[in-house]
């Protein structure tokens, strides 16, 4: 693992253990259902009753009706896992939706014929430019590494 993967590794779980001692509202070293159901959506899961019955099942693994951090955060990292899983398959959706052709590229054409579709119709100039600034590779389309880049890029 690198020297910046297991500094990253070591932030996320510094994050996590703050949110376990924030829920910890009694501050005895664990998490009850209810202060599960508040970290989940503190953290924008809102998660229906049976999915939460179904996670104190997972993670109460002695039964004794109280979450430790140790499976909190195994937990966590599952729900951030599916989390990111989510998004990608949204992201794949998009870009099929996008290219039209089938071709695995995105073109000014596709993405023009897009934008105009969602009531978002550019000039050519406009289109053309917001392919320049996602097509790294210079080849003139958008694969779709570089659409994802574009998507999830901070705007500045």
């Amino acid at each position: 693992m690198s020297s910046q993967s297991k500094r990253e590794e070591q932030e996320q779980e510094q994050v996590w253990k703050e949110i376990f001692e924030l829920f910890d509202r009694d501050k005895n070293g664990h998490i009850s259902r209810q202060e599960l159901g508040h970290v989940l959506r503190a953290l924008d899961v809102d998660p229906t009753q049976k999915e939460l019955d179904d996670a104190v099942k997972e993670l109460d693994k002695d039964g004794n009706g109280v979450i430790e951090f140790h499976d909190f955060k195994a937990y966590m990292q599952k729900v951030k896992r599916q989390s990111y899983d989510e998004r990608k398959n949204e992201m794949i959706r998009a870009f099929r939706l996008i290219d039209k052709n089938n071709d695995k590229f995105i073109d000014s054409k596709e993405l023009m014929a897009t934008l105009t579709s969602l009531g978002e119709p550019l000039t050519e100039e406009e289109v053309n430019a917001m392919i320049r600034v996602a097509d790294v590779n210079r080849d003139g389309k958008i694969d779709y590494e570089e659409f994802v880049k574009f998507i999830i890029a901070p705007c500045v």
